[in-house]
């Protein structure tokens, strides 16, 4: 079966779920308020079947529903529902790169007493996660170059670390060891260093797994790998807080 008729097969499946969903939420008004019977088969189109099948389903449920059962009212309820749905279903690929970005824009602004630099900087830092895999190109592929790139990159989480700490023995400590398991890395096997820098990027980079997520390729590590980032910088936006709240 090819790619494209299991995403139709798919996408037919979740737009019939979506027809018979609120029938089973019904007869309990304010669960099936809560449970958005008809919005989370569009929502799941659009995560596992591309944004253009969500955008498709989400406009087709509604109106198709009022011509088969009569609910919702086709003026102005299910005209309405068609532009909301086909909305959801279009941007449910852009939720979760959505909601990592503002997790990291979020810590930024714990962690500056400015809201001009705190927007200044995450800024930056949305420019650096877009172009990251492109940048990391231009390094060459030696073993040596990974090592002087990863190495660049441990001071750079070492600084991480003092503005979260506001420590400057643990950041150096943090950086020390770091650069160190890097060198015994790469005594131990220079061969592997080989390419490491760049492929490294292509998988941290939040955007080259948005790229798959929208088109159609579900992909539960981007899914997992996601929700990680947001859970991380949500944790230390809080830390920052209460540190904050405390002194």
């Amino acid at each position: 079966m090819s790619t494209k008729t299991k995403r139709l097969v798919i996408s037919a499946l979740l737009l019939a779920a979506g027809l018979v969903l609120p029938f089973l939420t019904g007869g309990i008004p304010n669960f099936g308020r809560m449970l958005l019977p008809m919005h989370l088969p569009v929502l799941l189109c659009g995560f596992v079947c591309g944004w253009k099948w969500g955008l498709l389903v989400g406009f087709v449920t509604p109106l198709l529903r009022s011509v088969l059962f009569g609910m919702p009212p086709m003026v102005p309820t299910a005209l309405a529902m068609a532009f909301e749905l086909a909305a959801y279903g279009a941007l449910a690929g852009f939720f979760l790169l959505g909601a990592c970005l503002t997790s990291i824009g979020m810590f930024i602004s714990s962690v500056t007493e400015n809201q001009v630099t705190s927007a200044v900087v995450t800024l930056v830092i949305m420019l650096i996660t877009y172009f990251m895999t492109s940048l990391a190109s231009y390094v060459s592929t030696a073993s040596s170059s990974s090592l002087i790139a990863l190495s660049a990159l441990a001071l750079v989480l070492a600084a991480i670390v003092y503005l979260f700490t506001k420590n400057l023995s643990v950041a150096f400590l943090t950086a020390a060891a770091l650069v160190g398991a890097l060198l015994i890395a790469y005594a131990i096997d220079a061969s592997a260093f080989s390419g490491l820098f760049p492929a490294l990027m292509k998988k941290l980079s939040l955007f080259e797994r948005f790229y798959g997520t929208i088109g159609g390729m579900f992909d539960l590590t981007a899914i997992v790998y996601y929700l990680s980032i947001i859970g991380v910088f949500l944790f230390f936006t809080t830390e920052t807080l209460e540190k904050r709240r405390g002194s």
